[in-house]
C-alpha cells in the first residue's frame, strides 16, 4: 500500500513538472507567435509581457485542476489492472486525454475571453494598443483572463471527473 502511494506521489510530481514546464512553454509560444504574426511585433514589450503572464497564469490555473481527477483515475485503473503492460497503456491513454482536453480548454478560455472583450469594445483595438506598449489595456485583459480561468476551472474539473472510469457498483434496489 505504501509503495502504491509513493508511486502515485512520484507520478504526481513528474506530471506537475511536465505540465508546468511543457504546457506553459507551448502556451507561451502559441500566443506569442499568433500575436507576432497579427501585429508584426519582434520582441516582447512590457504590455505584451503583462498579457502573456496573465495567459500563462490562466492556463496554469486551469491545468492544475487536472491532477486530482487524473490521480483518481490512476488509482482506479491500478486497482483493476494487475499486469504492468495494460496498466501503463491505460494510464498513458488517460494522461494524454486529460492533458489534451486541459490544453484545449485553457486555450479556448484565453482566446475567447480576449476576442469577446475586443468585440464588446469596438471603439478601441486593445491588442493593437498592447502591441504599441500601451500597458493600460494589458492590465484590463489580464484581470479578465484571470477571472475567466477562475470560472472555467470548476467546469473543466467536472468534465474530467465525468471521464473517470468508476468501478461498477451493485444495484441495491
Amino acid at each position: 500500500m505504501i509503495q502504491n502511494f509513493t508511486f502515485l506521489a512520484a507520478i504526481q510530481l513528474i506530471l506537475s513538472i511536465f505540465i508546468g514546464v511543457f504546457f506553459m512553454w507551448l502556451t507561451y509560444k502559441l500566443f506569442f507567435i499568433h500575436f507576432r504574426k497579427k501585429y508584426q511585433i519582434t520582441e516582447i514589450n512590457t504590455a505584451l509581457g503583462i498579457l502573456l503572464a496573465a495567459v500563462l497564469f490562466s492556463t496554469g490555473y486551469i491545468l492544475s485542476g487536472t491532477l486530482a481527477p487524473l490521480l483518481n483515475t490512476l488509482r482506479i485503473i491500478s486497482s483493476n489492472e494487475t499486469a504492468a503492460g495494460p496498466l501503463i497503456l491505460s494510464a498513458s491513454m488517460y494522461i494524454g486525454e486529460f492533458l489534451v482536453i486541459g490544453l484545449v480548454v485553457a486555450l479556448l478560455v484565453n482566446y475567447v475571453s480576449i476576442n469577446l472583450f475586443n468585440a464588446f469594445t469596438p471603439e478601441k483595438e486593445e491588442l493593437k494598443e498592447i502591441s504599441e506598449n500601451k500597458y493600460q489595456y494589458s492590465f484590463i485583459l489580464a484581470a479578465i483572463l484571470i477571472v475567466m480561468s477562475l470560472f472555467a476551472r470548476e467546469a473543466y474539473i467536472t468534465l474530467l471527473d465525468s471521464l473517470v472510469p468508476l468501478p461498477a457498483m451493485p444495484r441495491i434496489f
